[in-house]
């Protein structure tokens, strides 16, 4: 997946501390496919409105329904 970034949305502290998430806007500049790798049971794509209130992050949930 290749992409180009538009906008800086937010830098947001992990809940937990230990870290920030940094979340971006982009748009694709090839094929939008995208495949789970090794480490990851599943990948797919949302629109901020269907994204799953059960990530294991929740620091990405929040960020895009703020942006």
């Amino acid at each position: 997946m290749h992409g180009e970034i538009t906008d800086l949305l937010g830098i947001f502290p992990m809940p937990q501390g230990g870290g920030v998430v940094i979340t971006y806007a982009a748009h694709l500049t090839g094929d939008d496919t995208i495949t789970a790798g090794d480490d990851v049971s599943d990948a797919r794509w949302f629109t901020p409105a269907t994204l799953p209130q059960d990530l294991a992050l929740k620091a990405p949930v929040r960020s895009s329904r703020n942006g």
